[in-house]
């Protein structure tokens, strides 16, 4: 038997396959500090495959290891979903700061509706 260390989150039947291959896998179940870790290394991995080579399997992966995250953190679905549609609609004007100081709110209503600030302080909704 060929041994080969991963030390990585592996998907559903993985183990499975090994087996299928003749291969005995050696799995533990990880404590909650290990699993945020392992998940943070499991995000770059996916990210970085991504990037590397668009395709809507690498984006399913990321938003898996994410949504993996926000259950970790106890983090409700329906939460997770209320702040997805908010930056959705951010992101989705495209637009470029280009400079300015920071740390900024993220300036957009749910509405879709730009938020601006004038010099008095006082907030618009265009």
């Amino acid at each position: 038997m060929n041994e080969r260390p991963y030390h990585k989150l592996v998907r559903d039947n993985i183990p499975a396959i090994i087996r299928q291959q003749g291969e005995t896998p050696i799995t533990r179940t990880l404590d909650s500090q290990e699993y945020a870790r392992c998940l943070e290394e499991k995000l770059r991995e996916e990210v970085e495959e991504f990037l590397a080579e668009p395709s809507l399997q690498e984006l399913g992966d990321i938003l898996e290891v994410l949504e993996a995250m926000a259950r970790l953190q106890g983090w409700p679905s329906e939460a997770v979903r209320q702040a997805k549609c908010y930056l959705s609609g951010a992101l989705s004007a495209m637009l470029d700061l280009g400079k300015g100081s920071g740390p900024l709110h993220h300036a957009f209503a749910i509405d879709g509706n730009y938020i601006s600030t004038d010099t008095k302080g006082e907030t618009h909704h265009e």
